[in-house]
């Protein structure tokens, strides 16, 4: 390989990283707008509900994993408490 195809591997590879970052922000958001009572951290004896997410700018600072582990804790709380309520609807 070239310098000018580590260049354009580089460029792309960044473009990807970029488009993942708007993507997870974006998915993020949605999921603390449908689950606004889903809890996202405990911290000591307090939790730390999605709806603390309502600053699109703000989470956009955080780190992507820090992200991502939110968006898993909120899908979680969701699988186990929207299970729940369609159980008791039947």
């Amino acid at each position: 390989m070239t310098g000018i195809d580590y260049r354009r591997e580089m460029h792309l590879i960044r473009q990807t990283e970029r488009s993942l970052d708007v993507h997870v922000t974006e998915r993020l958001i949605e999921l603390a707008q449908i689950h606004p009572d889903a809890i996202i951290v405990k911290m000591h004896d307090d939790e730390v509900k999605a709806k603390s997410l309502d600053n699109k700018a703000w989470v956009a600072k955080l780190p992507i994993e820090e992200r991502i582990s939110y968006i898993e804790a909120i899908e979680a709380w969701s699988s186990e408490n929207v299970e729940k309520a369609v159980q008791m609807k039947i």
